[in-house]
């Protein structure tokens, strides 16, 4: 029974709500006033956690966070922590964040490391393909990332499509079929092989959009292309093709590219 895995506390429970209209005072003073307070505490404790952990244990430990905080951001002791992590969300709307929050990151903490803990599961909400982890996992590799973390409904939920189904519907079978696994593996190959440690360097357009994303030292470059026919000059090298893990002879007209110059 689904009920009994979260009996009456999530990650949500100490969120701002909408306020009661009725209670407006009672309600005023619980956001205002009690929240903070148990946010503090739960700090707290969550801080003697890790504190306890790391005087246990030479693992490294990570910090699993609520969407948009970083973990460096969460406790007073999160120096004890082995990386830097976040989640991003699940919306069409965070596709920005994945390569702006490692970018923005490390221009001021250059040695630490930082990973995204939850990108765009694949099948979440019934969206987020194999294009979409495509372009998840360049654009967050590119712009810092020491990793990637890749995930599917079907296997989070370990389900048939109904458990935990308002997050989406696909199911265990179904993601174990999926390919996407297997073109990530090869596109994280092809990065190990040609990575240029330097500073991630994006191109946006007009709507804020990403164009492209690059890295480059001087040994040479790597540029990733979401759509290469919305790229304005189409620039020379050697092509890679993401979504078929191979290279080409001729740029095609769309489609996610990596360029090696």
């Amino acid at each position: 029974e689904s009920g009994r895995l979260l009996p009456d506390k999530s990650t949500d429970d100490l969120a701002p709500q909408p306020v009661d209209r009725g209670n407006r005072l009672k309600n005023a003073f619980y956001w205002r006033v009690t929240v903070p307070r148990l946010t503090r505490k739960r700090h707290r404790q969550w801080a003697n956690v890790l504190d306890a952990l790391h005087r246990q244990t030479s693992h490294p430990i990570i910090l699993h966070t609520h969407s948009g905080r970083q973990a460096r951001e969460t406790l007073p002791n999160a120096h004890l922590l082995a990386a830097n992590t976040i989640q991003t969300g699940h919306t069409h709307a965070s596709a920005s964040l994945l390569w702006q929050q490692p970018l923005h990151y490390l221009q001021t903490h250059p040695d630490d490391l930082f990973i995204n803990l939850e990108p765009w599961y694949e099948g979440i909400r019934d969206n987020f393909h194999t294009e979409d982890q495509i372009f998840a996992y360049w654009s967050a590799m590119l712009a810092g990332s020491a990793s990637f973390c890749y995930g599917a409904q079907g296997i989070w939920n370990a389900g048939d499509g109904k458990f935990l189904a308002h997050w989406g519907n696909q199911t265990f079978t179904e993601a174990m079929a999926l390919e996407t696994p297997a073109l990530l593996g090869e596109s994280h190959r092809f990065f190990l092989r040609h990575w240029h440690p330097g500073r991630g360097k994006p191109q946006i357009d007009h709507r804020q959009q990403l164009v492209s994303i690059a890295r480059e030292d001087e040994q040479g470059k790597i540029i990733f292309y979401p759509d290469i026919g919305a790229a304005a000059e189409k620039p020379a090298g050697t092509i890679w093709l993401p979504l078929a893990a191979q290279t080409a002879d001729r740029l095609p007209d769309s489609g996610p590219v990596v360029i090696l110059q």
